[in-house]
């Protein structure tokens, strides 16, 4: 959600209204910092920071990246274009193996069904749908919180920039999350390394 410069005005000058019992008469040359008072400027802040966030869960990561590609230059130049690209082509093998992952917990369940084993079955099938709304609930949270620290710290940015640049840090915050926890952090330390190796050798 965006608001333009004539909503902005319109909202100030019913404040205005509400507060003296009249509208503002005239205009008054302020800067664009000085526009609203911290109050109502935190506000729309967070209201287009959530609008952002639902925005980047509703379209999925991944298209919300590629969308960011070309915004994204104009924070970063060619060099934030190139990473946002590398990002989304890496988000796209996450969300293949993520559908993979996804359908095996699927067959664990049946077959725990199909051998009688009821009871198991509806205490996993139960807890995965728990943690995933845990889980969404927390990225949707962090998803809203980096989108508002970033309006704050300049509320000019377009929204298609902030949903690409967004979208690789929760992502990568997850991902690295989940790598340490399947294959250790060792482990992934250990694996960075030999790819390192293996692209010198080529």
């Amino acid at each position: 959600m965006k608001i333009t410069k004539r909503e902005l005005k319109r909202i100030i000058a019913e404040e205005h209204a509400l507060v003296y019992g009249k509208k503002l008469i005239g205009r008054r040359k302020t800067s664009k910092k000085q526009h609203m008072n911290e109050a109502k400027r935190q506000l729309v802040v967070e209201i287009q920071s959530r609008a952002i966030s639902n925005e980047i869960l509703e379209e999925g990561f991944f298209d919300a990246l590629k969308a960011g590609v070309k915004a994204l230059g104009s924070l970063g130049g060619k060099a934030a274009s190139a990473a946002a690209q590398k990002a989304s082509d890496a988000g796209a093998n996450i969300a293949k193996k993520a559908e993979e992952m996804k359908s095996a917990a699927g067959e664990q369940i049946q077959a725990l069904k199909d051998k009688g084993n009821e009871a198991l079955a509806t205490v996993q099938e139960e807890y995965l749908k728990k943690l995933q709304a845990e889980l969404k609930a927390k990225i949707a949270a962090a998803t809203q919180e980096l989108a508002k620290a970033m309006k704050q710290e300049d509320d000019s940015l377009d929204d298609a920039a902030i949903k690409g640049a967004v979208s690789p840090i929760i992502m990568t915050a997850v991902t690295a999350a989940l790598s340490e926890s399947v294959i250790g952090s060792k482990r992934a330390k250990l694996v960075e390394s030999k790819n390192r190796r293996n692209k010198r050798r080529r």
